[in-house]
Formats: structure tokens, sequence, C-alpha cells
């Protein structure tokens, strides 16, 4: 009886290593982006993220024009309500900012329906498994960065972003 107990405790255990195994392989080869804390002057991090025509695209924040990034969902109303916003600033200002959209939440096919259905001309980049939103903290939507013409961030918008708030940062006529 002793050496009965004794097997199904090793199998027991067995069984558990190896399910732990499986478990930690599957789990373990996916990459979590590295953390970033994102704060006023520090340089923007290198994103990659995928364009709506499927192609991967990359940001290194060294673009020689002020850039807003802007992370929002289809489920956000403050977001959805800020997009329009966000394609007259980015016509009024095109030769000194250039304004980005990132969305982690939605299939590329919703997305394509609200780019074309609000007539937004800047592009618009997919962030797949939310890489990017976790890698820089982003916990509300929308958020915003601004950075400088040499890529340091300069703001850091929870929050819908307005005239008052962008005068801040760049002119807009």
């Amino acid at each position: 009886m002793k050496k009965s107990i004794t097997v199904w405790i090793f199998i027991g255990l067995g069984t558990g290593i190896l399910l732990g195994l499986v478990l930690l392989y599957f789990t373990g080869n996916q990459q979590e982006p590295k953390r970033f804390v994102p704060e006023v002057g520090a340089a923007f991090p290198e994103i990659s993220a995928v364009n709506l025509e499927g192609h991967s695209v990359r940001f290194s924040g060294n673009s020689g024009k002020k850039v807003l990034i802007n992370f929002w969902a289809s489920w956000c109303p403050p977001c959805m309500d800020e997009l329009p916003y966000l394609q007259e600033i980015s016509e009024k200002t095109k030769d000194k900012l250039d304004v980005i959209g990132i969305n982690s939440d939605d299939t590329s096919e919703d997305i394509h329906k609200i780019v074309d259905g609000l007539g937004l001309t800047f592009p618009n980049w997919i962030d797949p498994q939310a890489k990017i939103s976790r890698m820089l903290l982003v916990s509300a939507l929308p958020t915003s960065y601004i950075l400088d013409e040499n890529g340091k961030i300069q703001a850091i918008i929870v929050g819908q972003v307005s005239d008052e708030i962008l005068q801040k940062y760049i002119e807009i006529k």
C-alpha cells in the first residue's frame, strides 16, 4: 500500500512538472516588450507596428518634424470624437507636425471602416497584441504623445487633445 502511494505521488509530481514545462514553453516564447517609463524630456523609444496595408512600419522618433502619436480605440467615445479633430490638425500643420494614430483593440477591418468613414488621411497603425501600449504603459484612452523634432517627449496627454493644449507645443493656424 505504501509503495502504491509513493508511485502515485511521483506520477503526480512528474505530470505537474511536465505540464509546467509545456506552459512555460508556450508562454515563454512570447517576448514581452521592454518597459519604458515615459516622461517629458526622454527620448521616445523606437516602435514597430503594422500599417493598414498590412506592412511593418517603424518609428524612431527623429523625423525632423514634431510628431503627435495618438492611442485610440473604437469603443472609446472620446477617441472617436477626437479623430476628426486630429485630421483637421494634421491638415493645418502638415508642414510642422506629423500625426500618427495607433490602435491595439480593434480588428484591421474595423479600423479601415473607421478611417475611411471619417476620411482620415494621417497614418493609422495597428499595434498587435498591444505591445507598444504595454511598453509605454498606456492605461487610458485616448493618450497622446507630443514629440519634438529630435524625438524627445514634450508632453503626455491623457484625454482628448485640444487647441489650448497643442498651442503650447506648436503653432496652429
